[in-house]
């Protein structure tokens, strides 16, 4: 999540890098009780602008959760906690799109609902998320990161528009889904690509996979392009940089190719200059399966449709 380059203010905004806490972490009371025996529950979502909105409870409260592997962790709107009188504490800060750290806080022993799914969690933390999706047409509750996606597979179909989250002991993977493996930096999921930058001028290189970004892909070659222009980027979370889009002439992820791929550069930090975003991702059924160190992928019906 770290560039803005179709000018929606959630695009590349929710990526969040070291959180700096100041407070003693919490016992660990994480638990999970999935209401059908089978362990696995599949239900409807909202797609806005290749962003994932899973419906999500707090408190009987109704709200809507971005699906976000680029996130380190859970988050909570913080104006949202007030109301629902959560007790935050602490003091920590986190790195967004833009310049600048921004402040969070901490609510300890938080149950969150999806559907088919009862979840406790021994910590969450909260962050003013309103002020950067005021242009998005779908606002922004909270956010599931790394500590919601390490503990099921979560399989994300963009084309039905549905989420199906399971226990990793019940998960089979489909025959026909091409496992791409990935490694963790930090709590960030980092798969191999190539960038095709001509017909035979081709650069390798390690991207992390970031269903919170509405990009297709970033990566600092962009600046190198002849045919490149400015843009503003990080204009999310943090404040706004200058940054610049391009278009690739083919990317490459495992076994699939992709053409005439938009592209920006750069993120706020070195570390987060090169992702993989839901432009990419929504033309696939993806599979997030950490237990195994891999992402599953399965062409659908958009695989080969424009880009926006």
């Amino acid at each position: 999540m770290t560039m803005s380059g179709r000018g929606i203010l959630l695009v590349g905004s929710l990526l969040l890098v070291s959180m700096v806490p100041t407070i003693s972490q919490s016992p660990n009371l994480n638990s999970d009780h999935f209401l059908q025996a089978t362990r696995t529950t599949t239900f409807p979502v909202r797609i806005h602008d290749d962003l994932v909105y899973i419906p999500t409870q707090i408190a009987g409260r109704e709200l809507w959760f971005v699906l976000d592997s680029g996130a380190s962790h859970i988050l909570l709107d913080r104006s949202l906690a007030v109301s629902l009188g959560l007790k935050m504490e602490g003091a920590s800060s986190t790195q967004g799109a833009g310049a600048g750290r921004i402040p969070t806080q901490f609510v300890r022993n938080v149950d969150i609902r999806v559907p088919g799914i009862d979840s406790s969690y021994a910590e969450i933390s909260t962050i003013d998320l309103k002020g950067s999706s005021q242009e998005v047409v779908q606002s922004v509750d909270g956010i599931l990161g790394y500590d919601f996606l390490a503990r099921f597979v979560i399989t994300v179909d963009y084309e039905h528009s549905t989420v199906t989250v399971q226990a990793p002991e019940t998960f089979v993977p489909p025959l026909e889904a091409q496992a791409i493996p990935i490694t963790f930096h930090g709590k960030w999921p980092i798969a191999k690509a190539e960038l095709l930058l001509s017909n035979d001028v081709v650069l390798q290189d390690h991207f992390l996979v970031d269903s919170g970004s509405s990009d297709a892909v970033d990566h600092p070659a962009v600046k190198s392009m002849e045919s490149k222009r400015q843009t503003t980027t990080g204009v999310g979370l943090g404040t706004a940089g200058t940054g610049y889009l391009g278009v690739l002439w083919g990317f490459r992820l495992g076994e699939f190719t992709l053409h005439d791929v938009p592209s920006a550069c750069c993120g706020a930090t070195e570390d987060t200059s090169r992702l993989i975003g839901g432009e990419i991702l929504r033309r696939f059924t993806v599979t997030f399966d950490y237990a195994h160190s891999r992402i599953l992928l399965r062409a659908n019906r958009d695989f080969s449709s424009h880009f926006n």
